[in-house]
């Protein structure tokens, strides 16, 4: 290994004993050997330490936090103590494929404008064996971003050091557990972020994840990030704006004939405001709006008909890039429920 390792290798750990051994170990046996492993104990009551400390390799830096900083603080501290050129984020639960590193080490020494490289990942755990593909284009990821964090997971990430020393970039505890999202739409603001199209990570999803109370301090959370993007594109002007474009991202509520003509007018403000702002690319930002719009009025397909004829009028129903068949079943079921629309 070099002097200072081409790769650090940033994990935080609290209490997590149960899979943690899996995680270092798949580290250690990447076909890439030039890294430091760095794990931050972030205040651990269980055997964490011991189980860290039980791997006699020179490239782990065990570093013991005096007290529990919170994920985002403990990476912030990570990111501050990191040697390598690049870093890559790893969780104590999930497992790195063998030539993970290997490959966005080289996609990242290829490509020296990417700032953010992201992989595809299989989950394990409460849902396994699921293949999530994220986007690859980075104008897409930016413009998407305005809408949620459904394009990078962050424990598949490698980083380049120098842009986050250079722009002064960390996570913002405030915004505990969309930390990494907010981090995302800053950095897709300076430089591109993109995906390997690749499945180089296990991904564990674990039931406590999505209990009532994180879902419900997480939405609070999501709200505060898109007000404030909003505040930036200049379109915000109350709660009513806000609840519009979060019904844009979960695509859960009941959505009424009136709801899909204020929808349709919210995303013509986004255009329009971003045509004088210039935030995202144009291009991107309608491909994104005109995905946005189709879902939004596939989940109201059971108001009929109308639905139907609401979609296609739109300026955003092109939706070329969505697969024929997605919008063919849509129709179908619009007019399935014909019906219990017209009486008839």
């Amino acid at each position: 290994m070099s002097k200072v390792p081409k790769v650090t290798v940033l994990m935080s750990v609290y209490n997590g004993e149960e899979f943690l051994a899996e995680a270092v170990e798949s580290i250690l046996e990447q076909t890439f050997q030039d890294f430091q492993f760095l794990i931050l104990n972030n205040g651990s009551t269980d055997k964490t330490p011991e189980i860290v400390d039980s791997y006699n390799d020179p490239r782990i830096r065990l570093v013991h936090n005096e007290k529990n900083l919170g994920l985002a603080g403990s990476l912030n501290r990570g990111l501050d103590l990191a040697e390598g050129e690049y870093v890559v984020r790893m969780d104590c639960d999930d497992i790195s494929l063998p030539q993970r590193l290997d490959k966005q080490a080289a996609f990242m020494d290829s490509n020296p404008k990417v700032g953010v490289c992201g992989t595809w990942v299989e989950t394990m755990g409460e849902t396994p064996g699921e293949i999530k593909r994220f986007q690859q284009d980075p104008d897409l990821i930016k413009a998407g971003l305005l809408f949620g964090n459904f394009y990078i997971t962050h424990p598949s990430v490698i980083m380049r050091s120098s842009l986050f020393k250079k722009h002064k970039l960390y996570y913002n505890p405030a915004l505990y557990p969309a930390e990494d999202y907010a981090l995302w739409q800053k950095c897709s603001k300076l430089f591109p972020l993109t995906n390997i199209p690749e499945v180089l990570l296990k991904y564990r999803i674990l039931p406590t994840s999505g209990s009532h109370a994180n879902q419900e301090h997480l939405w609070e959370v999501l709200r505060l990030i898109a007000r404030e993007s909003l505040l930036e594109l200049g379109v915000y002007n109350g709660e009513e704006d806000l609840s519009m474009h979060m019904d844009f991202r979960s695509l859960k509520r009941p959505v009424s004939q009136e709801m899909l003509i204020k929808a349709e007018q919210w995303l013509q403000r986004i255009k329009t405001a971003n045509q004088l702002k210039k935030i995202y690319p144009e291009k991107a930002l309608m491909a994104v709006l005109e995905e946005r719009w189709f879902y939004l009025c596939n989940t109201a397909a059971g108001l009929g008909p109308r639905v139907w004829h609401i979609y296609s009028k739109s300026p955003f129903s092109s939706t070329n890039h969505l697969p024929f068949s997605k919008k063919a079943r849509f129709g179908l079921r619009c007019l399935l429920k014909k019906k219990t629309i017209t009486g008839m």
